[in-house]
C-alpha cells in the first residue's frame, strides 16, 4: 500500500542535503573563506572540520563545494569517505573518478593514479575532502595531497588530535591547517532541522511539533539520530 504520509523519502535520509543548511552559517562562511583563494589562482587554505558524530561537518563541506563548482565549473573536486581504510590505490582511484578522469582497476598502477591526479591539480584548481580522515592508514596520501598546491585539501574527523599518531612529515606539511569546529546542535536548532525535513518531506500536519521537539530533545545533538528517529517513526506509523 502507498504511503500516504511521506511526500518525498529523501528528505528522510540523513544523508540527503537540503538545499539550505540551517544553523551553520559561521562555519559555511568559514569553509567558502578558505576555497575562496583558488578562484583567484592563489593558494587555497586546507582545512581540519572537526566535531562529534551529525554535526553536519561532511553535509556542508558538500553543501559549500557543491555552490563553488555551480558558480565556477572550471573547479574539480572529489570525495573520498576514509572509513572503510582505503588504500592509497583506492582514494586516487575514487578522486579520479568523481573528476570524471577515465580510469580502470585493472592493469593500472597507484603510481599511474598519482601522475594522473598531478597532472590535473597542474591543470585546473580543485578541492580534495576526506571524510573519517583519520581512518585512512596509509599516510603516504597525506603526504601526497599535501604537495598540491592548487589543491585545497579539506579533511575530516570527529577529533582534533588527528595527526597525533602521525609522522612528523605530515604534521608539518599541514602545520598550517585552519581547524573549523562544528559543535553539537542544541535541542532548538534540531527541532528547526526537523521542521524543514518534515516540510519538505511528509505532508501537512503529519507529525506535530511537539513529537520533533521530543525527538530533538533526546537525540544529545545528534542530526543524524534526530532524522533517523523521525524517519523511523514516520514508517513505524503510517505503513500497513
Amino acid at each position: 500500500m502507498k504511503n500516504t504520509v511521506i511526500e518525498d523519502a529523501r528528505v528522510l535520509t540523513a544523508d540527503y542535503l537540503p538545499n539550505k543548511m540551517v544553523h551553520r552559517d559561521n562555519e559555511r562562511e568559514a569553509i567558502a573563506s578558505n576555497l575562496r583563494p583558488i578562484l583567484e589562482e592563489e593558494p587555497p587554505i586546507d582545512m581540519l572540520i572537526y566535531g562529534p558524530p551529525g554535526t553536519g561537518k561532511t553535509a556542508m563541506a558538500e553543501y559549500v563545494v557543491d555552490e563553488l563548482e555551480k558558480h565556477s565549473p572550471e573547479v574539480l573536486s572529489g570525495f573520498v569517505d576514509g572509513f572503510g581504510q582505503p588504500s592509497r590505490f583506492e582514494v586516487y582511484y575514487k578522486l579520479l573518478r568523481d573528476m570524471n578522469e577515465f580510469v580502470t582497476r585493472g592493469g593500472t598502477s597507484t603510481g599511474e593514479l598519482v601522475d594522473k591526479f598531478e597532472e590535473k591539480a597542474y591543470d585546473s584548481p580543485m578541492v580534495v575532502v576526506l571524510d573519517e580522515a583519520d581512518q585512512i592508514k596509509d599516510e603516504k596520501v597525506l603526504y601526497d595531497l599535501s604537495r598540491f598546491q592548487n589543491a585545497a585539501i579539506i579533511l575530516i574527523a570527529n577529533r582534533e588530535d588527528v595527526f597525533t599518531d602521525m609522522d612528523d612529515r605530515i604534521r608539518s606539511s599541514f602545520s598550517a591547517l585552519e581547524e573549523i569546529r562544528f559543535k553539537p546542535y542544541t535541542s532548538d536548532q534540531l527541532f528547526d532541522i526537523l521542521q524543514d525535513r518534515r516540510k519538505y518531506g511528509l505532508r501537512d500536519d503529519s507529525v506535530t511539533d511537539s513529537v520533533l521537539k521530543l525527538i530533538a530533545s533526546k537525540s544529545n545533538g545528534d542530526a543524524r539520530v534526530a532524522i533517523s528517529t523521525l524517519s523511523n517513526e514516520i514508517f513505524r506509523s503510517s505503513v500497513v
